[in-house]
C-alpha cells in the first residue's frame, strides 16, 4: 500500500511540473518498469549469489570482522550444567 501512495505522490509532482498527462504516464511507466526489473531480476539474482557463498571463505574473514569490532555470537549455555535455585 505504501508503494501505491508513493506512485500517487510522484504522479502528482509530475503533473504539477508538466501540466499534462502524457509526461506523467511516461514517468510512472518508467518508474514501474525500473521497479519491476529490480524486484523480478536483480533481487533474485543477488539472493542466489548470497546463497552460494563458500562457508570456508567466510570463516577466513573472521579476523577482519574482529578488527572491525564485530563480536562473534556467544556460545549457548547447556541447561543441564546450570545450578537450579529453590528446587
Amino acid at each position: 500500500m505504501p508503494d501505491l501512495a508513493f506512485l500517487a505522490f510522484i504522479a502528482l509532482v509530475a503533473f504539477v511540473q508538466f501540466d499534462t498527462l502524457q509526461p506523467v504516464a511516461v514517468i510512472i511507466g518508467s518508474m514501474l518498469a525500473s521497479l519491476g526489473l529490480i524486484g523480478l531480476l536483480l533481487v533474485p539474482w543477488l539472493t542466489q549469489r548470497v546463497g552460494s557463498l563458500n562457508a570456508v571463505r567466510v570463516e577466513d574473514l573472521q579476523p577482519i570482522s574482529a578488527f572491525l569490532g564485530h563480536r562473534p555470537p556467544q556460545a549457548e549455555i547447556d541447561d543441564s550444567q546450570v545450578p537450579r535455585v529453590g528446587s
